[in-house]
């Protein structure tokens, strides 16, 4: 279960450093791959509270537990493109 914080720190050390690219560089090519890296980012940090809620013990109200919560909290809203 290191997968998912040690993928937080990656991509977050990844994000931090295409924003300093993009800032001394000016490109906006470096800016988008940013908004990439920080949407790796944004996902990791959603992931970080199913890996704590799907531990939980069974009660009468949910019989099979939770298990399937820690894949529930990987699914985002897909950005809708305009143009």
């Amino acid at each position: 279960m290191l997968a998912v914080p040690g993928a937080l720190i990656a991509h977050g050390l990844i994000t931090v450093l295409k924003f300093i690219a993009a800032v001394i560089t000016g490109s906006s090519g470096m800016m988008a791959e940013f908004l990439h890296s920080f949407a790796d980012t944004t996902n990791q940090v959603f992931l970080l509270p199913g890996l704590r809620f799907y531990k939980r013990p069974a009660p009468k109200k949910h019989p099979f537990g939770y298990g399937k919560e820690r894949f529930f909290w990987s699914f985002r809203p897909i950005p809708q493109h305009i143009g």
